[in-house]
């Protein structure tokens, strides 16, 4: 998907957003069994539960891929 995100120019996390909704659309209008399924139990979870999980490793792909010059150069 990253791949397909630089090619394309679209940002990473514009396109992952786009294909979950497109997901969440298609399993309202039709009967896909085993994702749907899957689709439904992780759009009823807590939102506060998804920050616990996700969030940490957001952070950390983050810093892991600033350059310390910039981020110094930017905190002076």
């Amino acid at each position: 998907m990253k791949q397909f995100s630089a090619f394309s120019g679209i940002p990473y996390t514009s396109l992952i957003t786009v294909i979950g909704v497109v997901f969440g659309i298609c399993t309202e209008k039709y009967n896909m069994d085993p994702l749907g399924k899957a689709i439904e139990v992780f759009a009823s979870l807590n939102a506060h539960l998804i920050l616990l999980i996700f969030l940490p490793a957001l952070i950390f792909e983050s810093a892991f891929n600033s350059d310390w010059h910039i981020f110094k150069v930017e905190l002076y």
